[in-house]
């Protein structure tokens, strides 16, 4: 047979045994279960790094964005307390809030410098720590005045108005970088949520892919079995045809020679016959001679 025929393991098609043939077929459907598993790992790796980023950079900075701007907005009002009304107490608590308010500020300088995600937010930050350093460079000037009794004239009040011009702007700057925090945090997870959907649609796709290939593959094999197997059955049919002629020819070569047989009996009977009428008559001469002889 030319496309198909007997092979140590079982049926070939063009030299590939049937055994193989599925084997390679699984071997394929593996392979594309590996890489769609590979795929999902690789998604769930990007989600996984988003989320770190968001983790160890954005939360923290917003974080320290937010403490920063309550302490300064505090320190603010009890420093006004000490302006206007000189209340007790005020000017430690402000100079307290401060202080935490300049902790959080070098925190936050440092922590953007260290993360790269955090580039874009360098300038911002770096801003507010200008604008801090002149606020309190206004606010120790303003609270020398008042700590002189100079509560009144041009000279006290251009220097309240630096000094509320100072604050504002720094407050200003601050909910900026907080702002900026929170929007780079948002971007972080929209980011990370349209990743996880592009993700799932391109594995989505990729299933679907597999899935026909599968199909095709499938159909492929069937198609080859079936050719094989029809073509099998084909030669052991023809075969059997072939035996079953050969055994139709030996029937009537086999009747041929018993008709033969029957034949030959019928004339050797028939010569036996002729003998037993050739011997009765040589006898029945005989009898005559001697007869013939006697007269």
């Amino acid at each position: 047979m030319n496309e198909s025929g007997w092979a140590a393991d079982g049926i070939s098609v063009n030299g590939w045994a049937i055994s193989r043939r599925i084997s390679l077929g699984f071997g394929i459907l593996l392979c594309c279960m590996a890489l769609l598993a590979g795929l999902s790992m690789l998604t769930m790796l990007s989600v996984l790094n988003n989320e770190r980023a968001q983790v160890d950079a954005y939360d923290p900075s917003l974080e320290m964005a937010t403490n920063f701007e309550r302490e300064i907005l505090n320190a603010r009002i009890f420093f006004i307390y000490q302006v206007t009304i000189q209340k007790p107490g005020a000017l430690d608590k402000g100079w307290e809030r401060y202080r935490n308010a300049e902790q959080q500020q070098k925190k936050l300088v440092d922590f953007a410098n260290a993360q790269p995600e955090l580039t874009e937010l360098r300038p911002a930050v770096a801003q507010v720590d200008a604008d801090l350093a002149a606020y309190r460079t206004a606010l120790t000037a303003t609270l020398e005045m008042v700590g002189r009794g100079e509560l009144k004239g041009s000279g006290y009040d251009a220097q309240v108005k630096e000094w509320a011009a100072k604050g504002a702007a720094l407050v200003a700057d601050a909910g900026k970088v907080e702002n900026q925090c929170a929007q780079l945090s948002r971007t972080s997870i929209r980011t990370t949520a349209e990743s996880v959907r592009a993700s799932l649609w391109r594995n989505g796709l990729i299933c679907l892919a597999g899935l026909i290939l599968c199909i095709v593959i499938a159909w492929l094999m069937v198609r080859q079995i079936n050719t094989s197997l029809r073509s099998v059955t084909e030669g052991l049919r023809d075969g059997a045809q072939q035996v079953s002629s050969a055994a139709s020819e030996v029937s009537d070569a086999s009747q041929s020679l018993a008709r033969e047989s029957s034949e030959q009996a019928a004339m050797i009977e028939e010569t036996s016959a002729s003998a037993e009428e050739v011997n009765a008559m040589a006898k029945r001469n005989a009898q005559n001679s001697l007869k013939a002889t006697e007269l």
